[in-house]
């Protein structure tokens, strides 16, 4: 059975600074402090044995990275 992982986080930085940051891996290292975004990201189709480590994946490698970086 397939679930589906919700986050919903704020940066610091336009929308199209954070798409890019999601097309592309290695602008993930260039974020730019601007007027602030909210990311709605969902997440469908996730095995429900990997749910834990996919939501961990989410926030430790992308969102916390992201939001570390002004």
């Amino acid at each position: 059975m397939c679930k589906t992982i919700k986050h919903k986080v704020r940066f610091k930085a336009s929308p199209e600074t954070i798409y890019d940051l999601l097309a592309d891996s290695r602008k993930r290292t260039e974020v730019i402090p601007g007027g602030g975004t909210e990311l709605e990201l969902t997440h469908r189709g996730v095995p429900k044995p990997l749910l834990d480590d996919t939501e961990e994946y989410w926030r430790h490698v992308y969102w916390a990275p992201m939001r570390a970086r002004r």
